[in-house]
């Protein structure tokens, strides 16, 4: 009976949240759904967490910071709650991935970028769910079978502080950086305007790892310069040198004369 009546009141809730007008009644109704999550028994909470998921999902990049930071404590709080792979998987796949794909397509940039920003907040907020993890495991990092979508270069983008550090230490964040270097290194390129999506991952993995493997990266870096180099892409190399020096937090000086020499050579460049 208390089952029950627990799915009804969310039901109703969902039902307010369609007609609310105001951001705070809809920030008051996900509070309420926010503290279900949290109060609920197990076996409830197995029972109501879909349609928790099914009625917060699309506040996940909804315009309200309010709205989007409980959102994503209600999902933080069901993952910590039931940490099985069955469970938490599927809903960040759909939540995320399907949706980031979705928004991709219909060239909105905007709830996209929101979107990854709950992302992030999740990551910061429960680093014990090991999201980043569960994530690259979806965007098929291994066993991978064809190109990185442009949907799946943005996640990796949006993680890559996460793991940056430990690409020279850990198998599986190293096979990451060497996923998306094939796909620089291909011979024909199938979009440009998804390879560019692939390049910016690859940078921002590269600007993230810290100083102490400054020798390491910079040998990446002349490997990358060499690559492009032979396969006559200037411009990929010029866009990730850039990203690298704008954003990592390397001293840079010892070796910033020889990257602007690598620059200067196609400084009369016709591409």
């Amino acid at each position: 009976m208390g089952e029950q009546l627990v799915l009804r009141v969310i039901e109703i809730f969902s039902e307010l949240l369609e007609t609310a007008t105001e951001k705070r009644q809809s920030l008051g109704v996900c509070k309420l759904l926010y503290s279900i999550a949290g109060s609920a028994h197990h076996r409830l909470l197995q029972i109501c967490s879909p349609k928790l998921v099914q009625i917060l999902d699309q506040y996940l990049s909804a315009e309200s910071d309010e709205l989007r930071t409980v959102s994503a404590k209600v999902f933080i709080t069901l993952f910590q709650r039931q940490t099985e792979k069955t469970f938490v998987d599927p809903i960040l796949n759909n939540s995320f991935l399907t949706k980031l794909k979705t928004l991709t397509i219909d060239k909105n940039d905007v709830e996209a970028e929101r979107l990854i920003i709950t992302l992030k907040f999740m990551m910061q907020q429960a680093p014990g769910l090991r999201i980043e993890d569960r994530m690259l495991t979806l965007c098929d990092i291994e066993g991978k079978k064809g190109p990185f979508t442009i949907a799946q270069a943005k996640i990796i983008k949006a993680l890559a502080s996460s793991f940056a550090a430990k690409v020279f230490t850990k198998k599986f964040y190293f096979s990451v950086m060497l996923a998306l270097q094939e796909e620089l290194r291909a011979k024909e390129i199938d979009s440009e305007e998804r390879i560019q999506y692939v390049l910016m991952a690859f940078a921002e993995i590269i600007a993230n790892i810290p100083m102490h493997e400054a020798m390491q990266v910079n040998d990446e870096i002349e490997r990358f310069l060499l690559d492009c180099t032979k396969l006559k892409r200037p411009g990929f190399f010029l866009d990730m040198i850039a990203h690298y020096c704008k954003y990592t937090n390397t001293n840079i000086e010892k070796l910033a004369e020889s990257y602007l020499d690598s620059v200067l050579v196609y400084i009369n460049s016709s591409d």
